[in-house]
């Protein structure tokens, strides 16, 4: 008695229950044993570049962004990798679902939401063209004074013009959503969801004043579902984001403190100060091979002033109401689809190894951190290093053939060999 338990019906959870095994109608169904271990909903990762970057020195391999400045036709969907060596490192730490997201510019395109095991990226297709993402103009931004050698933060001179553009584009888009007689136009018919309210529009900023800015901006075109992706400043007109009912998703909050008089544990601390101000939070780490490390962003949440439970809703429920998939994932209910892993200990702790993922399906994916075999253990290291070598001599000709000679000097090669090493 006191056992708890799940049915999995064609990949959908059919039925929960607590009790003794025998009350279970458990014929047909193949049986996990699970004692003693936790039982989680899988973890979401918003805004990442996950599958569209592989290794960022090949540029082969990095897909992430389009020429030009003003980009909502581009779908990071149908550039999605399924085959990437670092999703398995990401199911290996329970995050299940990803918001693949393309980057730079004014205005980068749209995102969509995939599973990570899939064959291709229609197969991983779970939510398509959920969100159109801007990174929206700064008041200030970071620049290098070469007289000093010191970065100073100075004014954006840039600003005014980027905004004169991103107006132009909106203004031009709200108008052919109205008009008939006008020929095609795919930059402005690909914001068509995004003024009838069936997208949402994701804006990457950080400073106080920057979030206001663009909270207008936004509520001048008749846009109401917005998401603030970074954040830094957020509580500092977090009065505003709970009126107007705007989410917030952090951006990694395994940093130092944004200025100089703050604590240093100030990052650890901002997302228990947003709950406690009302403000709906989720969390993230963009760049792809970092994502592994999200339920451990959300273990720092838990040690500085937030309860492990609201810590974990952070990356799995509230991930999951802000991107606008809560109805199918993010909790344990029955009816929702069968995303979740089981964990011997705390997932949060990163002690503590995923043993098996559930999505959509039972399986159990080996991850390229685990993926050492007994033959290779008992290799002998200078062995090891023979085929890394080897293996490099394959890739070389294709990673420096873009580099110019003179920039090739010996304290890259050293370098790679200590890595090698």
């Amino acid at each position: 008695a006191g056992r708890w338990g799940l049915n999995l019906l064609n990949n959908f959870m059919s039925r929960l229950y607590v009790g003794a095994m025998a009350d279970a109608d458990v014929k047909g169904h193949r049986i996990v044993e699970a004692t003693g271990q936790h039982v989680y909903p899988g973890f979401i990762l918003p805004a990442s570049n996950l599958g569209l970057v592989e290794v960022s020195a090949l540029r082969a391999s990095v897909d992430q962004r389009e020429r030009g400045s003003l980009n909502p036709n581009v779908r990071s969907l149908v550039a999605y990798n399924t085959d990437s060596e670092i999703t398995p490192t990401l199911r290996f730490n329970g995050v299940l679902l990803a918001q693949i997201t393309p980057s730079g510019g004014l205005v980068a395109g749209q995102s969509s939401i995939v599973e990570l095991d899939a064959w291709n990226w229609e197969d991983a297709a779970y939510k398509i063209d959920d969100g159109m993402h801007i990174n929206w103009p700064t008041h200030k931004q970071f620049e290098f004074n070469r007289s000093t050698l010191t970065v100073e933060l100075v004014d954006n001179k840039n600003r005014q013009q980027a905004l004169k553009a991103m107006r132009g584009l909106f203004d031009e888009a709200r108008g052919y959503q109205t008009d008939a007689d006008v020929p095609v136009n795919i930059k402005l018919k690909s914001m068509a969801k995004l003024f009838a309210g069936s997208q949402q529009l994701f804006i990457h900023t950080n400073r106080a004043r920057d979030i206001v800015d663009s909270i207008n901006f936004a509520k001048g075109y008749g846009i109401h579902r917005l998401v603030i992706i970074g954040g830094l400043d957020a509580l500092q007109v977090s009065d505003i984001l709970v009126k107007e009912k705007v989410p917030v998703i952090l951006n990694s909050i395994h940093r130092l403190p944004s200025a100089s008089h703050s604590g240093y544990d100030d990052p650890y601390r901002l997302p228990a100060r947003l709950v406690a101000a009302g403000v709906k939070v989720g969390l993230t780490i963009t760049f792809n091979i970092s994502g592994r490390n999200l339920p451990f962003v959300a273990g720092t949440a838990a040690a500085h002033g937030l309860d492990p439970d609201s810590a974990l809703q952070l990356i799995t429920r509230n991930n999951t109401e802000i991107l606008g998939i809560a109805d199918r994932v993010g909790t344990l209910a029955v009816g929702k689809d069968a995303t979740l892993f089981v964990s011997p200990g705390d997932a949060l702790d990163m002690r503590s190894p995923t043993h098996l993922c559930v999505a959509e399906a039972l399986c159990s994916k080996a991850c390229r951190r685990n993926c050492m075999n007994d033959s290779e253990k008992n290799t002998p290291r200078e062995e090891i290093q023979s085929k890394a070598v080897r293996r490099l001599g394959r890739v070389a000709p294709y990673l420096f053939s873009a580099v110019p000679k003179r920039v090739i000097r010996m304290d890259v090669g050293c370098a790679l060999c200590w890595i090698i090493w």
